[in-house]
């Protein structure tokens, strides 16, 4: 099992107000014994395992997942989600899409 080489840590509130702790990771990616360029990556606390992205490169591979997460948290986004820090302090939501960095025009 590859190690995590990025990790963070955020809150989910779903569209019923139910929240639950979220941590989004990604593994190293590694070359598979058919020399595919492969990146585990993980929403854990919304998704039941990882998910396994494959890519041209190592570079590739890991780019690949990043936006997996990304698009996956948008969607739910969409659909009513919020998504904001860990903070004990309060539950103040962000859009996610800045979190991953919005695009310039």
């Amino acid at each position: 099992m590859q190690p995590i080489i990025a990790e963070t840590s955020l809150i989910c509130q779903k569209p019923n107000g139910q929240r639950r702790p979220l941590r989004l990771y990604l593994r190293a990616p590694y070359q598979d014994d058919d020399g595919v360029w492969a990146c585990p990556c993980h929403a854990e606390g919304l998704l039941d395992a990882e998910t396994t992205i494959f890519g041209e490169g190592s570079f590739h591979a890991l780019i690949l997942a990043l936006r997996f997460l990304e698009l996956y948290l948008c969607e739910l986004e969409k659909r009513g989600a919020q998504f904001a820090y860990d903070d004990a302090e309060g539950f103040d939501p962000f859009p996610i899409n800045q979190y991953f960095g919005e695009l310039m025009e």
